[in-house]
């Protein structure tokens, strides 16, 4: 009996090493290994846009162009797209901290025009996008109400628009257009200086029309230089032309360009 019970148990003994063993070559190692060798899964980082501020009293932060506009407006329907893309409501400066620099730009200070300049530190300052668009802005004053916008199409000729800010609330895309039509909307207000004047080409809303091109008077040019006078005495004195001025040239590579 003592024989059996011992044959037994070592029989008993082996099954239970066999068993082990199957445990053990059943742990999950090869199942790992498989794991390890699929190719890792990265994570893109996220990249944050560095803020950049003004200096001076006014110091802010400057405002960023959303993601769905790539790059800057070259036509005057593309800055009714930036515009209603940004938040409401949006000034002036905040328009063009959204610009892409370097900026290429003229001024002149003559207060006869429907953007008239104001005094010497609200001159007012073209600003050439691309080969054809035209923004003109006046940092304050009466003529820092709206800025205007004109669209080349030919060496003499302009297709113009204006909105007035800050704006609101989004606009139709033929708003700079239908905000200088005449009382008989068969022409615009534009057009007693800038005659003669014609509907725009094919492809243009019907609100819009083109109209001589005028460039500066000879006699009232401001240079680069003046403005960035302006801009450094920001720095340390506040004053309601600086957030625009400062717009201009807190990052730097502004070039000066005279009407072609």
């Amino acid at each position: 009996m003592r024989t059996i019970s011992y044959a037994a148990m070592i029989i008993g003994l082996s099954w239970s090493s066999i068993g082990c063993v199957k445990e053990t070559k059943s742990a999950p190692v090869q199942k790992a290994a498989t794991v390890d060798s699929k190719p890792e899964t990265k994570t893109p980082p996220v990249i944050v846009k560095e803020k950049i501020m003004t200096k001076g009293p006014g110091a802010r932060e400057l405002c960023t162009r959303p993601a769905s506009i790539p790059k800057n407006p070259e036509t005057i329907e593309a800055i009714v797209e930036l515009i209603n893309a940004m938040p409401k409501p949006l000034s002036v400066p905040c328009l063009i901290d959204t610009l892409d620099s370097p900026f290429y730009l003229d001024a002149t200070d003559n207060q006869f025009s429907g953007q008239p300049a104001y005094g010497y530190e609200n001159p007012r300052i073209f600003l050439f996008l691309g080969s054809k668009l035209i923004v003109s802005i006046v940092p304050s004053g009466p003529g820092g109400k709206v800025v205007e916008f004109g669209y080349k199409t030919s060496e003499t000729q302009t297709i113009k628009g204006e909105l007035e800010f800050p704006v609101t609330e989004s606009l139709a895309l033929d708003a700079p257009y239908t905000y200088i039509l005449n009382r008989e909307r068969d022409g615009t207000v534009c057009g007693t200086c800038h005659f003669p004047e014609a509907r725009a080409p094919d492809g243009f809303p019907e609100t819009a029309y083109t109209s001589l091109l005028v460039k500066p008077l000879n006699g009232y040019d401001v240079q680069l230089e003046t403005l960035q006078n302006l801009n450094k005495a920001c720095e340390t004195t506040a004053g309601e032309h600086c957030p625009v001025i400062q717009s201009l040239f807190v990052r730097g590579n502004v070039q000066w360009k005279a009407f072609d």
